[in-house]
């Protein structure tokens, strides 16, 4: 997840990173602040904390919305979340963008690899627990 931020750092075409939101330190594992003075975006890692952050953003004064992308689970953005704030932000859902650039930009699985792979696997489990049976066998 904190890899993607690069990506959407090119997105955004916004890479200043500020290490303090509304006057609070700002906590990596938790979200990044991106800010250059034209452009602000909240990248929040856990989910846990965005009750926590729509407190922060409500004290903000900022004329252009931040985009607030929040990795989750779901495809949810949040729009419930941020309802108190919704003048302040501009919500984008994630993972699912991330998810969609990855397949985009991936070369696609060749599916024949695919079932070779799994059945020479599951052949030589099948030939390693013959061996297993034929030990236990002449040990008797």
């Amino acid at each position: 997840m904190r890899l993607s931020t690069d990506m959407l750092c090119i997105k955004e075409d916004l890479y200043v990173e500020q290490n303090k939101f509304v006057g609070v330190k700002v906590v990596p594992r938790v979200f990044r602040y991106f800010d250059d003075g034209k452009k602000q975006m909240l990248v929040i890692y856990d989910e846990l904390y965005v009750d926590e952050i729509v407190q922060m953003i409500d004290k903000v004064e900022t004329i252009m919305p931040i985009k607030v992308y929040v990795f989750s689970p779901c495809e949810d953005p949040w729009e419930e979340s941020f309802e108190k704030v919704s003048d302040k932000v501009e919500l984008c859902a994630l993972p699912q963008a991330i998810y969609n650039t990855y397949k985009r930009i991936l070369p696609k699985p060749r599916l024949e690899n695919k079932s070779s792979v799994v059945e020479s696997e599951f052949d030589v489990s099948a030939d390693s627990k013959k061996d297993d049976d034929n030990d236990k066998q002449s040990k008797k």
